[in-house]
């Protein structure tokens, strides 16, 4: 399924893994919709390209960790949590056997609606490096 998305420079060193499949591949900023004729991608203008990710939040448990990410604008200083499909950006971190990085959403809402019951490291945001969007497929 393609996608676009920015991709990490490189592991995060500063971030201890909890799991013994490392991920840490890339933030997704959406997911197109399809029509009959292939897909497209509904929210292009939100190309956040030079927006500086910001790790607020590491989640950790059933065998799933993720960095809960914000995409800050140098310029004005606005942040956004949420990508252009209204999903938290996020990284997937690391995984245990059998498990999948998509499971990292669903790790997500359960925190988000107080169904959490794992480990949470609130970070002082600190950065991570990554390209500009691009499609993965």
């Amino acid at each position: 399924m393609p996608y676009l998305g920015y991709e990490l420079d490189c592991i995060p060193h500063n971030i201890e893994m909890d799991y013994p499949r490392i991920i840490a591949h890339h933030i997704t900023e959406e997911f197109p919709d399809y029509t009959e004729d292939g897909y497209e991608y509904i929210g292009e203008g939100n190309d956040r390209s030079g927006w500086i990710p910001e790790v607020y939040a590491i989640l950790s448990a059933d065998g799933v960790q993720c960095a809960c990410v914000s995409m800050r604008c140098p310029s004005t200083g606005f942040v956004s949590f949420r990508n252009s499909n209204g999903n938290r950006y996020h990284v997937t971190l690391s995984l245990a056997e059998g498990k999948r990085p998509v499971e990292s959403n669903r790790l997500i809402e359960k925190w988000e609606q107080q169904q959490y019951e794992g480990q949470v490291i609130k970070t002082k945001g600190f950065t991570l490096a990554v390209s500009p969007l691009k499609e993965f497929k």
